[in-house]
């Protein structure tokens, strides 16, 4: 006992043991408050560090100047009118102009699946910068527009809008709306546009954005016609609204004046199926088809808001019908959907069926968002989406009762994601809803030749490794 109480008897008075307890309390506490402010402050840093900042650099007279936007928070996302102001002051000779990003697309190897890819690039603050640029570069397109060309062009109802006065000598409410539109301003258009001589070329290094390059005119020439003059031809199965009816017409056109086709050889290639709102089986014309064919379909204008209430539940319903269609012999990885284009009508501003209305621009705006656009029933980007979960999320499994994987579904589609690339461009609107001749639509053409390109070189391998 004697000795218990002695070795554990405090060597030091019993007030300076607790004024000592205290000091390092006190000081352990300070060390934790400072620990947690340094914890903080790290994860502050990691947070500005992740944040992406987009930026948009105009050069005009020599002189750069730069935009910089957080891509955080909507809250920091510049407003239609901010971009409209710099656009106006430092932007005000298109020919002068350039707007490009200088952060890279988003890159699909981050990604675990098409879907949360294609869904990233839909659902980031810049669309078009996450998919790629507009790069300004007229002697590229100079070389290619023949007078016969344009001529070809100008037989699409929409899409004249260099001609002034192509509403004089026809009586297409078309021409005769786009006119009463320019009077009254309510619809503006680069002065590229207006000159039928689009100078902006879409460039992308991600491979979904990419698109065939044709600065080198031969062989631009060569690689057409190897995708088209095969043995069996390739043929193309357009389906869905005007705007698709006008970009099979622009690459008619294209097939027969820059590749140097013949006409009939073309229209034999390209096939065109108005269908507005889903597939009407009994015209599809898919009984003799092969394996070097191809589909490409859409159904969007006609199948959002139009559809009444619960438009989502009806659209989705529709997509999915395109899963039960026999494409004869057509693969799976021939048959494309594409996204749709948001329609270029000022948000609030009026739309296609308003007596007033306002929509285009007077250049591409990497900085575009989905917000600016859409009139007095926006869509998108909710609409694309949709579509993305419903046309890839198909690839997913079908489970049997017992949680194990044994139907699938019979169709793997791809995606055209064209509509980031045109969402820069309401510069080339024709009247809200389509695009003037030439203009983006090129570059949507360039993108699936680019993708046939890719197909057929798998096609060929597989063909020579199966013999």
């Amino acid at each position: 006992t004697i000795y218990f109480h002695q070795r554990w008897q405090p060597t030091q008075p019993a007030t300076q043991s607790l004024k000592s307890t205290s000091i390092n309390m006190t000081y352990r506490w300070f060390q934790w408050v400072g620990m947690i402010l340094a914890i903080v402050f790290i994860l502050w840093v990691v947070q500005q560090s992740a944040v992406v900042s987009y930026k948009c650099i105009s050069l005009n007279d020599g002189k750069t100047t730069k935009a910089s936007h957080n891509a955080k928070a909507d809250s920091s996302v510049p407003s239609k009118a901010d971009v409209n102001n710099d656009n106006n002051n430092n932007n005000n000779n298109d020919k002068n102009h350039t707007t490009s990003c200088l952060v890279p697309p988003l890159d699909p190897s981050d990604f675990a699946s098409d879907l949360e890819f294609y869904k990233a690039v839909h659902e980031s603050p810049f669309p078009s910068c996450a998919a790629g640029s507009w790069v300004y570069r007229p002697a590229e397109e100079r070389v290619m527009l023949s007078s016969a060309h344009l001529q070809c062009l100008d037989r699409e109802r929409q899409g004249n809008c260099h001609d002034p006065d192509a509403w004089k000598h026809t009586n297409d409410t078309a021409k005769l709306s786009r006119h009463n539109s320019l009077l009254i301003q309510a619809v503006r258009n680069s002065p590229g546009i207006l000159n039928a001589f689009d100078p902006w070329v879409w460039e992308s290094l991600t491979e979904p954005y990419q698109v065939m390059d044709r600065r080198d005119l031969k062989t631009y020439r060569a690689r057409l016609r190897k995708i088209f003059l095969t043995t069996p031809p390739a043929r193309i199965f357009f389906i869905g609204d005007s705007l698709t009816r006008q970009w099979q017409h622009a690459m008619k056109c294209e097939l027969e004046h820059v590749v140097g086709m013949d006409p009939n050889s073309v229209a034999e290639r390209i096939r065109y199926l108005q269908m507005h709102k889903g597939f009407e089986k009994r015209r599809l014309p898919f009984r003799n088809t092969t394996e070097q064919d191809y589909v490409v379909f859409n159904f969007g204008h006609h199948t959002g808001n139009k559809l009444g209430k619960n438009w989502p539940s009806k659209y989705a319903k529709i997509l999915k019908e395109a899963f039960r269609i026999d494409y004869g012999n057509i693969p799976d990885q021939n048959i494309f959907f594409r996204t749709t284009t948001v329609r270029h009508f000022l948000k609030d501003q009026g739309d296609w069926n308003t007596d007033d209305s306002k929509a285009g621009g007077i250049a591409p705006d990497a900085t575009a968002q989905w917000n600016w656009y859409g009139g007095n029933s926006p869509e998108q980007p909710k609409q694309n989406l949709l579509a993305l979960d419903t046309i890839l999320g198909e690839r997913e499994p079908q489970r049997s009762f017992f949680g194990v994987d044994f139907f699938f579904k019979d169709h793997q589609f791809q995606v055209l994601d064209t509509s980031p690339m045109t969402l820069s461009r309401a510069d080339s609107s024709f009247d809200g809803s389509h695009l003037c001749l030439p203009g983006p639509m090129d570059f949507w053409s360039r993108m699936l030749y680019h993708r046939m390109e890719v197909n057929q070189k798998k096609f060929r391998r597989h063909r020579r490794w199966k013999h």
